[in-house]
């Protein structure tokens, strides 16, 4: 019996993981997008690892979820996968809830409804973009 030394598949695993994120940021710098970048693999962030886990659940992906993901406030926007497919179909500002509210009423996206009147009508969305990674 030859016994062979497989590469790590944990170590493959994280440097795939660590390419979208870097990936992810470039792009969203890059579009000067503002959002708030959680590091769940930090000591401190044990909850937004637990929020990221209970929250990033989707029926077509199964085990657990793994970074990046992306919320928009509590709502879960996507995983890595669905934010590539908004950058390559040039839906960006869809996918990450950056349409003022007449353009999405345009697009079939479910997004939260604006606060008050005064949101209504000059689009303040006060809402935060995050990235679970």
């Amino acid at each position: 019996m030859v016994w062979r030394r497989k590469s790590c598949p944990s170590a493959i695993h994280m440097a795939e993981i660590r390419k979208r994120v870097q990936r992810t940021l470039m792009i969203l710098d890059g579009l000067s997008i503002p959002f708030d970048a959680v590091d769940i693999t930090k000591p401190g962030n044990e909850k937004e690892r637990m929020f990221m886990r209970e929250h990033a659940i989707k029926e077509d992906v199964k085990g657990t979820p793994l970074p990046p993901q992306f919320f928009y406030n509590e709502e879960y926007l996507g995983n890595y996968v669905d934010f590539e497919e908004a950058v390559e179909d040039d839906r960006i500002a869809e996918f990450l809830r950056l349409l003022p509210e007449t353009l999405r009423e345009k697009h079939p996206v479910q997004c939260k409804p604006a606060q008050n009147a005064e949101d209504k009508e000059n689009h303040v969305d006060t809402g935060e973009l995050s990235l679970s990674h």
